[in-house]
């Protein structure tokens, strides 16, 4: 997976895990739901998370494009069982 669209995967679920955990910082910083609100938190997670998966989408790269539920599965399930 190219590093950036890797980025910008776990920066969208930072955003979205911060309206979760209802946080107001994030490294010293507000957050986006602190700055705004959660609503505009999740639009700005669901934007990244869109525009990570376009750009791996377009890569055509059957490995990364069919894996990629996989590791956003696990992912989740670590994040949220633990």
């Amino acid at each position: 997976m190219p590093l950036l669209d890797s980025e910008l995967l776990h920066t969208a679920s930072l955003v979205h895990d911060d309206v979760v955990d209802e946080s107001g910082e994030r490294r010293g910083q507000a957050s986006v739901n602190a700055s705004y609100n959660n609503k505009v938190a999740v639009l700005v997670g669901d934007y990244i998370l869109s525009t990570a998966l376009l750009n791996i989408a377009r890569t055509n790269d059957c490995d990364i494009v069919c894996d990629l539920p996989g590791w956003v599965a696990r992912y989740r399930t670590a994040r949220y069982c633990n």
